[in-house]
């Protein structure tokens, strides 16, 4: 269909054009029954640019680093048990803008705007293990706004977990969102709402049911 483009007039992705996402982990056993992780991620994204002539290029940094805390305790007998985790986000990114000073299709007086932006968030989360079949948990999330770090965000629910067998899994939660961002037609605005959320989860093939 052509280098540049394919036959719906698209640009054709190479490689640069992918997001790449690195995670290690450290795990630490302080008995039979508990177990300390350690978690680290770094997400690389690829430049965010608007209005800008295919031969144009321009190198621009996105990315996003995390650092997360996991501590379980389960008895194997019984399986109940308690699962506690924490994590922490911080994105860093550049936007590019070409600006035209209100003149579109005079190039002279085109100008490109770079900004950054620098954000952050948490999200933590605490489930017990009743039994084997039922759990129920609570988790919430904090974070600043990724164009906009003055602005910032909510969110708190509670969750009730069915585990119909080792590979079926249903969770019926309700959730509470502050200030959270929409746009429509270009206006950004924040609302509040709760919302009632259904999760089936089918596990297939050979699996350890923790």
């Amino acid at each position: 269909h052509g280098e540049d483009e394919d036959e719906e007039e698209r640009p054709v992705r190479d490689f640069d054009d992918f997001s790449i996402n690195l995670r290690a982990v450290a795990s630490v056993d302080f008995a039979d029954e508990s177990t300390l992780q350690l978690g680290g991620s770094y997400l690389l994204a690829p430049e965010n640019v608007f209005g800008l002539d295919e031969d144009d290029e321009r190198e621009l940094d996105r990315g996003v680093a995390g650092l997360d805390l996991t501590y379980t305790r389960l008895d194997e007998s019984t399986r109940r048990g308690i699962f506690l985790q924490g994590e922490w986000l911080i994105g860093d990114r550049d936007f590019g803008e070409l600006d035209d000073n209100g003149t579109p299709g005079d190039d002279l007086d085109d100008s490109f705007l770079v900004t950054n932006a620098r954000s952050q968030g948490y999200h933590a989360l605490a489930e017990w293990r009743a039994s084997r079949d039922w759990a129920f948990g609570v988790s919430g999330s904090s974070y600043e706004h990724a164009e906009d770090s003055d602005e910032d965000s909510w969110d708190l629910g509670a969750h009730v977990t069915w585990n119909a067998s080792e590979s079926h899994q249903l969770r019926l939660g309700i959730r509470k969102y502050a200030d959270l961002a929409q746009e429509e037609e270009g206006v950004e605005t924040t609302s509040d709402f709760v919302a009632v959320q259904l999760q089936w989860t089918m596990v297939f093939g050979r699996h350890v049911h923790g």
